[in-house]
């Protein structure tokens, strides 16, 4: 395993209409962030709309109880694009793709759709960035 620290990437524009909140395997568990995001981007869109210059639509889904890898999401429009800053306080890259990528793009089509733009941009911000190159994504 190769660890990166204070990593960034982008991800690039593709809609994502669905996604499946669920225990992938016994370290990634992505149904936490359903009811972490989920029920607080109605507001996001909401106040967006009303405000699209605002730069405090931020949903923090990491607390003192839990260890969430998704620290906090910040949403801003600029140039008719949605801007969605994704940070991470740790990472996998499992054979070859972060997981996250596909729940990112959803919550960024979401909010997207609802604010009636067609383009979103993610940036992702990561303290500790682990690639792994073998099948068991087992031993932190």
């Amino acid at each position: 395993m190769k660890t990166k620290l204070n990593f960034h990437y982008s991800i690039s524009f593709k809609e994502t209409n669905s996604f499946e909140f669920d225990k992938k395997n016994d370290i990634v568990n992505e149904a936490c962030y359903f009811h972490r995001v989920m029920p607080k981007l109605p507001k996001i869109i909401y106040n967006l709309s009303y405000n699209p210059n605002s730069r405090q639509e931020v949903i923090v889904t990491n607390d003192m109880s839990n260890n969430a890898c998704l620290i906090s999401l910040q949403f801003i429009v600029n140039k008719k694009t949605l801007i969605v800053l994704a940070n991470f306080r740790s990472q996998d890259k499992n054979l070859g793709k972060p997981h996250d990528i596909t729940m990112l793009r959803y919550f960024a089509t979401y909010v997207m759709k609802g604010l009636k733009l067609n383009r979103f941009k993610i940036l992702v911000n990561v303290g500790a960035y682990h690639e792994r190159t073998d099948k068991n994504p087992s031993g932190y």
